[in-house]
């Protein structure tokens, strides 16, 4: 089956079968189409996927989600970059299975992470490209399977798994609306030290990304997360 226009779906699935029920036919479509095909997602789908696909396997790229999730801003550039790179000006879809990571996040790394699936509606809006979005109902947490129907516009057909709340939000409605929830009930912040101004023109922001990566570590931050800052 092929769309035109920016897809951006939710696949919820409950066993292994319903993983693969819900991506094989989605890679083998695009591939019958001569689309360019990228599998992101947990260690154990990628051998379940490339047992499902047999030799079609090796027209696909896979990837690791724990080696492509680390932090929103350069997800969403890597992406972007991917899809840049085999797109053909415009002229040739990417399809892309991306399941993020969820698992050893903190509360507000779960809370951006939730925020950068509305983004993805905004920043592919305009491309022909095709997103689906594993979630694994076995184990992921209610706060975030209770956001993926306000994340994804549409759901994935091929899986029998429980249905996601919705209904679909507008990115900057979506926004808007986490942002209250954060205010009403923030995270708790070690804090470390008074607050400090940091000047810097546009183009050279190198001293504030120092800054927010020091108050970061100072705050308890792990030095590999603070580093992401920087």
């Amino acid at each position: 089956m092929t769309r035109p226009g920016f897809v951006h779906q939710a696949l919820s699935y409950a066993t292994d079968d319903g993983f693969v029920a819900g991506t094989a036919d989605f890679v083998r479509d695009g591939l019958a189409a001569d689309d360019a095909v990228l599998a992101v997602v947990a260690g154990h789908n990628i051998a379940l996927l490339r047992d499902a696909l047999g030799s079609a396997a090796r027209d696909v790229e896979f990837f690791d989600a724990v080696d492509w999730y680390h932090y929103p801003s350069r997800t969403l550039g890597r992406y972007h970059a991917y899809c840049t790179a085999r797109d053909e000006g415009g002229a040739r879809r990417v399809r892309v299975i991306g399941e993020p990571v969820w698992t050893g996040r903190t509360a507000a790394e779960t809370r951006e992470w939730i925020r950068y699936e509305s983004v993805v509606n905004a920043a592919f809006a305009h491309s022909g490209h095709w997103i689906i979005c594993p979630y694994d109902t076995r184990v992921l947490p209610a706060d975030v399977l209770d956001t993926v129907g306000r994340t994804h516009p549409e759901m994935a057909s091929g899986a029998a798994a429980p249905d996601v709340r919705g209904p679909y939000a507008d990115p900057a409605d979506f926004y808007a609306e986490r942002s209250e929830l954060d205010r009403v009930s923030p995270a708790p912040l070690a804090a470390s030290g008074a607050p400090r101004t940091v000047a810097f023109t546009r183009g050279d922001s190198v001293a504030a990304r120092l800054a927010v990566a020091e108050y970061a570590r100072r705050c308890g931050m792990a030095e590999d997360r603070a580093r992401e800052h920087i």
